[in-house]
């Protein structure tokens, strides 16, 4: 039988530097692919910041279309307020019920403002305002929510306020015209002439009351024409960095 025998092969081993080189092509293939990483993470980070960004922005917009509603209300109401005033002071019978009946009820309304600031608070608790680049926005953003704060508490004093203007109404107003007026959407009354049952013992104190509803009202105003300003101011900034 014929015995075959395995060749005998040598290994030579490789020189020091191979490894080496090996070894530092390892580590930059592992480095770039951390690297790799990092940016693809950060791009990715940077791209949701831009979004939520681009929709607080949005929601700033939609504060200012209700902003608008609550000034126009705010204004009418005014108005409404020093009519009442000098119905007071002039001839009751001459008074148009339409005007005034319709007056009760503006004085007597009001609607709450409610922000669009879901996204501005996920933008905040990411971090997004606390970085270099977005400082002034913070800081827009920071004065917005000191004058929507004061806005809040001038509604709840507003609420106040219109529970002490209803509670007066029995001695300004005649039930009858009151009760076919008094409904939501209002409706259209035939004009008439004259107001009765205004009791003059009260007039004193609903005068007192109007003067604070007008107070009210002109802080609403201030408050709105500055959180207008710094909702423009923030959605510039937004559109600037955003190029």
């Amino acid at each position: 039988m014929e015995v075959h025998h395995h060749p005998h092969l040598a290994h030579k081993e490789k020189p020091w530097k191979e490894y080496l080189l090996e070894g530092l092509m390892i580590f930059l293939a592992v480095s770039m692919g951390f690297i790799a990483e990092n940016i693809r993470e950060h791009l990715s980070e940077q791209n949701k910041k831009k979004e939520l960004l681009e929709i607080v922005s949005q929601d700033f917009n939609k504060d200012l279309d209700q902003l608008i509603y609550h000034e126009n209300f705010a204004k009418e109401k005014l108005d409404m307020c020093n009519k009442l005033l000098k119905y007071f002071e002039g001839d009751h019978n001459a008074i148009s019920q339409n005007q005034y009946y319709h007056g009760l009820g503006v004085i007597k309304g009001w609607w709450f403002f409610n922000p669009e600031e879901k996204s501005r608070i996920e933008a905040e608790s990411n971090g997004y305002f606390y970085t270099k680049e977005n400082s002034e926005l913070a800081n827009v953003i920071i004065r917005f929510n000191f004058f929507k704060n004061d806005y809040k508490n001038t509604e709840e004093h507003e609420e106040t306020l219109i529970d002490k203007f209803n509670n007066q109404i029995p001695y300004i107003s005649d039930f009858n015209v009151f009760l076919s007026q008094n409904h939501y959407p209002e409706p259209k009354i035939r004009d008439s002439f004259g107001v009765k049952n205004i009791v003059q013992s009260e007039l004193l104190k609903t005068k007192y009351i109007i003067s604070e509803i007008i107070f009210n009202n002109n802080i609403y105003l201030n408050d709105i024409d500055s959180m207008k300003l710094y909702a423009k101011k923030a959605t510039e900034i937004i559109k600037n960095q955003n190029k």
